[in-house]
């Protein structure tokens, strides 16, 4: 298989067999220069010591221009911070002697301009590497006079009569001249680098101008620190990526005259025990002056355990950074970019920090990273600077292989690629940079999930994935594909005033894969999002101390609007926050859940998204005040040990102070799974996946076990040791259920499917099949393979099934629809036939209009057979194309743009072609507002999805406002599902007609409730007895719902256990008919009443 194709074959498996995923996320950003305040001039405290600038060498001084004179002596201190208004002369005989040197020479400024004070240094130096996470400056911070070229290879660089410069180096360097290189630096111009080449004898640079940058070294009370130590680590770009390196001291005003890099950069000063946070950017977008404050530091030290050897210790650095930095819950940047120190590991595994900065009491992450190694982080809260002990856990990362493309499918350079997975502390993530041939090596990745998220200037941020890691591995390549970006430009305000400083989030269809920005500093509350997708954008504002704006839709823009043209700002209101108050309970038992954590959050529509304040946390009573609520889209999210987070869309709050309610809390469920197989199998190689979960191995038997997993639906996928194949097995956990999931993944002897094409067809060059079974029977309802250069797939088939055969490209585009129903015996050939007919299909509206961009799902007849749906994409142009569908008919429903939702219809595909399409009407002109009530009282924060059938696709989710109303589409018109979702109501379904059927539709809906018994007899308690409770409202029997694993009850059953009591859980609340058998024979009934969130008590003396 050649590796194009198998990259594109990575790809489809990627989109295809993964699909698109709601993540998590939590929000992306990026790296800013932070611009220090303007540079006054002030008196020292320290002992005065004139300005330096000094090799890589930390006591090394090299030539320069005194800030009291201009000799070139080599004696003579180097302008830290020297005027730079005119150029100062230099004596001729203060010039080195170009007779006798190895390599020569000139340095051009090009603008006329002298050169005074610059520098030129020779170095071989092995090339940086910005593409994995260890931050390719770390090492070169630290270095000490090991690390010291020598002072005859670190030469002065200043003009004669010319501008043009010329220079000599009278020996090599120690390594050899072999990858060589020499870069000049000068106040005045920016860094420039050339390569040496062996036997060359002379050597010329382009220098040019720019604005001087000036640093200001001060003390946390701004007073300016003199003969602070700054270093200053950069790279330049060209044949390679060379790193450059100076080190300066600070004058008798704190100040440093910067030579400045092209390229980010970092900078780190420090004086006496005192050190400043590093400083990363680019120095020309500092706007000339930069600010490093020197503050108290701590020391730390550790030892990294379980690693096999010290060559890979070699590989491995420690990084420390303050708790939450600049981040608020649930966004996601890269947040390792600016550690506040970093060090590499000693060969014995021990490292060591002698000064990280203090930025105060809080939390301190340590972190452990390195090529081929897991990254580990530890948490240590400080109170005050103090030495600290971390140990850190080595752990073997896994590979994964990305080739990222742009334009026309070329290799997109310097991508930030992003990868980030679960652990049960929270989220971990990964960063790497895409070299020039946009193939990115993540080598350092766990197994679990990875989500994948991909940026780049100019393009639209993506999300693929997730990869399951390691299996994902074992592939040679996932190509990830970004498209050109637009734009969207807006205004950030608070009561009409503008807001400075914020953060806006960001998405297009999915708000899984929202991106968050921030803004400092905005002038007049403005923004300009160069990175979102094009089309509809969707986005809302929030800053520190207010509340959330409401969501706002716009559409970018393919370039920036001329203010000149009248361009429109997409304006965000940002409110100020309400107060919201309310109770947690356990939703088998009634009782309050102590300790939760409810964080506010900022939602789309009824999705709930990331947190925006500091959580609250509840009381003994399961009660919780003072949570901070958004005035529009107000939602919130409990988390609780040992419980599934519980996710609140409120919508509007008016009050100042919000009743949320009773929050009803659904425990965590355990699964096991077991695959099954024709003949005798070893499962060690197989691994399952469960959405939000890690991998977990299956044992040799076949089986594997899940804990911790929330109530409701999921997908299940078996991953056998190849990754191109996978099945997946749709599930529903019920709450206090166990449950038992039997998987065949082997029917006997394997069938040969055989894709014919058509001649002159041509075939794509990854094509993956599609299989999925007639039967909801116990194994495998899809299956997922990749066609082999012969187009072929060998799997085995259940026997004597009616299945659906789908081909697809990696865009998911149609290209064959066929069922085929199976032998007895199993090993047959199937062959499905590749035809160059393609179905052009065109969405309009009620008024003839075509609709732009909805969401299609394609199935084929009869409905009842359809397992799973197609899911495809409109143009904006509301054009569909089908290529090679075999079948006569289609059956297809849409969603979107926006919260529209169409009928199951069936199509028919005739002869087409883009200028007479097929019409498929797609007319949502209906909108319904129904009503959640129990017994006449309207109920708040009800969730419920809209479906066409009991186990078909979720078309719509919504939840109730305070007045109990529910809002759905608008509709196409027709008879809908609606099933409640919510956790503490029962999982009732009721139907939903479109249009309204002349009043309010009522969702009549249950909260849960439970009940205790205590039978007693003659004063004792009445053991071993049969107990039933028949619903008065719907004549259903408890012990029903018990076999069906709907309800819960204690450790005795339905039967009154030892203590005489008997308990039911989990049931709609209202009037029960308890019975039991007396020892007589006799039947007692009594009515009782569950109360709704809490648990009743009933005691009954028997007669």
């Amino acid at each position: 298989m050649s590796g194009s194709k198998a990259l594109l074959l990575c790809a489809a498996a990627a989109l295809v067999i993964i699909g698109v995923l709601t993540a998590m996320g939590v929000p992306w950003g990026t790296d800013e220069a932070l611009a220090g305040p303007p540079i006054g001039v002030g008196g020292g405290t320290k002992a005065a010591s004139e300005g330096t600038v000094t090799t890589d060498a930390p006591e090394g001084t090299l030539m320069g221009a005194s800030t009291e004179a201009e000799s070139m002596d080599a004696s003579a201190e180097s302008p830290a911070a020297a005027p730079l208004g005119s150029a100062p002369v230099r004596e001729d005989s203060s010039r080195t002697s170009l007779d006798a040197m190895v390599l020569e020479g000139k340095a051009d400024p090009g603008t006329g301009l002298r050169l005074k004070g610059a520098m030129a240094s020779w170095r071989a130096w092995p090339a940086v590497n910005r593409t994995n996470q260890t931050p390719w400056w770390a090492e070169a911070l630290g270095w000490g006079p090991q690390h010291d070229a020598g002072r005859d290879l670190d030469v002065g660089v200043d003009s004669d009569a010319t501008p043009v410069a010329h220079f000599g180096f009278a020996r090599e360097p120690k390594e050899g001249v072999q990858d060589s290189y020499v870069y000049v630096t000068s106040p005045r111009h920016l860094a420039a680098v050339v390569e040496v080449e062996p036997e060359q004898e002379f050597i010329a640079l382009e220098l040019e101008s720019v604005d001087p940058v000036l640093i200001r070294v001060v003390d946390t009370g701004g007073e300016p620190v003199i003969g602070a130590h700054v270093q200053s680590v950069g790279w330049i770009g060209g044949k390679h990526e060379r790193l450059v390196k100076r080190s300066y001291t600070s004058d008798q005003d704190g100040l440093v005259n910067l030579c400045p890099l092209p390229n980010q950069s970092v900078l780190l000063a420090t004086s006496e025990g005192l050190t400043s946070p590093l400083w990363r950017g680019e120095h020309r977008a500092a706007g000339g002056n930069i600010t490093l404050m020197l503050s108290a530091s701590f020391e730390a030290s550790g030892q990294v355990t379980g690693a096999p050897d010290p060559e890979t210790l070699a590989a491995c650095s420690i990084l420390v950074r303050m708790g939450e930095w600049n981040r608020k819950p649930g966004a996601l940047r890269d947040e390792w970019s600016n550690p506040l120190a970093t060090i590499r590991v000693g060969s014995d595994g021990a490292w060591s920090f002698n000064s990280i900065p203090w930025m105060g009491a809080g939390e301190y992450i340590f972190r452990l990273q390195g090529k081929g190694t897991m990254p580990a982080e530890k948490r240590v809260y400080l109170d005050d600077p103090q030495s600290v002990l971390v140990d850190l856990p080595w752990a073997t990362g896994f590979g994964l292989l990305l080739y990222v493309r742009g334009d026309n499918a070329q290799p997109l350079a310097n991508a930030l690629v992003s990868a980030r997975w679960k652990t049960q502390e929270g989220w971990m993530d990964y960063h790497f940079r895409s070299p020039a041939d946009g193939l990115v090596t993540m080598d350092s990745l766990p197994e679990a999930e990875v989500h994948v998220r991909v940026s780049a200037d100019g393009f639209a941020t993506n999300s693929f994935g997730p990869f399951n890691m390691p299996a994902a591995g074992n592939s040679e390549g996932f190509y990830l594909d970004l498209s050109r970006a637009g734009i969207v430009e807006g205004r950030c305000v608070h009561k009409g005033a503008p807001v400075s400083d914020f953060e806006v989030t960001y998405w297009g269809d999915y708000a899984a894969f929202r991106v968050t920005e921030k803004f400092h500093n905005a002038s007049d509350g403005r923004f300009v999002l160069d990175a979102v997708p094009r089309g509809d954008v969707h986005l809302l504002a929030s800053s520190d101390g207010l509340a959330p704006s409401e969501m706002a839709t716009a559409n970018s823009l393919v370039v920036r609007v001329p203010e000149s043209e009248g361009r429109t700002l997409v304006e965000l209101e940002l409110t100020s926050p309400l107060k919201g108050f309310g109770r947690v309970i356990d939703a088998a038992t009634g009782k309050p859940v102590v300790g939760a954590v409810v964080s506010p959050r900022f939602s789309s529509n009824s999705a709930v998204l990331d947190a925006w304040e500091d959580p609250v946390h509840t009381d003994a009573s399961g009660e919780f005040r003072g949570l901070a609520l958004a005035p529009v889209s107000a939602a919130l999210r409990v988390d609780a040990a040992g419980f599934s987070p519980h996710k609140l869309f409120i919508g509007t709050v008016e009050a100042s102070s919000h009743n949320t309610g009773t929050i009803v809390l659904e425990r965590f469920e355990s699964i096991e799974v077991q695959l099954l197989s024709a003949q005798a199998e070893d499962f060690s190689t197989y691994t399952c996946m469960l959405r939000g979960h890690p991998p977990v191995p299956f044992d040799a038997s076949g089986h594997a076990r899940f804990d911790q997993v929330e109530a409701g639906y999921h997908m299940l996928s078996i991953q056998p040791e190849n990754m191109y194949r996978r099945l997946d097995t749709a599930i529903t956990v019920q709450p206090g259920q166990p449950k038992l999931i039997e998987v065949a993944v082997d029917f006997g002897s394997p069938s040969v499917i055989k894709l014919v094409p058509d001649e002159g067809v041509t075939v794509p060059e990854a094509l993956f099949l599609k299989v999925g079974r007639d039967s909801e029977s116990s194994g495998s309802l899809i299956r997922l393979e990749t066609f082999d250069e012969n187009l072929e797939v060998k799997m085995s088939l259940p026997p004597g099934e009616r299945m659906i055969f789908t081909v697809m490209d990696h865009m998911t585009n149609l290209h064959v629809t066929q069922w085929v129903t199976t032998s007895g015996a199993g090993g047959d050939r199937i062959t499905l036939e590749l035809k160059g007919e393609s179905h052009h299909l065109l969405f309009v509206d009620s008024s003839g209009q075509p609709v732009s961009e909805p969401h299609v799902s394609i199935g084929t007849p009869p409905l009842d057979s359809v397992v799973t749906w197609q899911e495809m994409g409109v143009n904006p142009e509301g054009r569909l194309v089908l290529h090679n569908v075999t079948e006569p008919r289609i059956l297809l429903f849409a969603t979107g743009p926006g919260d529209a939702v169409g009928q199951i219809q069936e199509v028919t595909l005739g002869p087409s072609t883009p200028d007479e399409p097929i019409l498929v009407h797609y007319e949502c002109d209906h909108p319904i507002l129904a009503l959640a009530s129990e017994r006449g009282q309207p109920l708040d924060g009800v969730g419920t999805s809209l479906k066409h059938s009991p186990s078909g696709t979720v078309l719509d989710r919504s939840s109730s406002d305070a007045g109990g109303q529910v809002a759905f589409g608008p509709l196409a018109a027709g008879s809908y599902l609606v099933q409640i979702t919510s956790g503490g109501f029962w999982p009732d379904t009721f139907t939903l007609h479109a249009p309204d059927p002349g009043q309010q539709q009522v969702l009549e809906v249950r909260r849960l409730g439970s009940i205790r018994v205590e039978f007693t007899g003659e004063g004792q308690p009445v053991r071993n007895v049969a107990v039933d409770f028949i619903s008065m409202e719907r004549g259903t029997r408890a012990s029903e719902w018990v076999g069906a694993g709907r309800v819960s009850t204690g450790p005795s059953g339905l039967q009154t256990g030892p203590d005489g009591s008997v308990t039911l859980s989990g049931v709609p609340n209202g009037d029960y008919n308890l019975q039991l058998s007396l020892p007589s024979g006799d039947l007692f009934e009594q009515i009782v009443n569950v109360p709704p969130l809490s648990e009743g008590l009933v005691r009954i003396a028997l007669p």
